[in-house]
C-alpha cells in the first residue's frame, strides 16, 4: 500500500467503510489513481434482485460481485480507472 493511501486513510474524515475499500482498492488496483474515487462518489452495496438506474454520462464502477449492465449498443465508454483496460483520461476531460 503507497504512503499517500495510508495518509489519505489516516487523515480523511472516512467512515470505516470507506476507508477499507480504499485498502481493498489499491492492493487490487497499486498505483491506480482511481482508488481515491470513493472519496467523491457515492458507494452503493445492492444485495441480490436489487438494481439501480445510472442515467447517461454518469461515472461509475462495478468492483466485486456478479453485475448484469445495460446499455444501448455504442462504442463510446471511457475507461478512467480501476481496471486494467486502457484510461483515456484525455477524453474524459475534454471540454464538450
Amino acid at each position: 500500500m503507497s504512503r499517500r493511501v495510508k495518509r489519505e486513510q489516516r487523515e480523511t474524515g472516512a467512515d470505516d467503510c470507506t476507508k477499507e475499500l480504499i485498502v481493498r482498492l489499491s492492493t487490487q488496483y497499486p498505483g491506480d489513481i482511481g482508488v481515491f474515487a470513493v472519496l467523491i462518489l457515492n458507494y452503493v452495496k445492492l444485495n441480490p434482485g436489487q438494481a439501480i438506474f445510472l442515467g447517461a454520462n454518469e461515472p461509475h464502477a462495478y468492483l466485486f460481485g456478479d453485475c448484469v449492465e445495460c446499455m444501448a449498443a455504442s462504442d463510446n465508454v471511457v475507461s478512467t480507472g480501476l481496471t486494467p483496460k486502457f484510461k483515456d483520461v484525455p477524453v474524459l476531460v475534454r471540454s464538450r
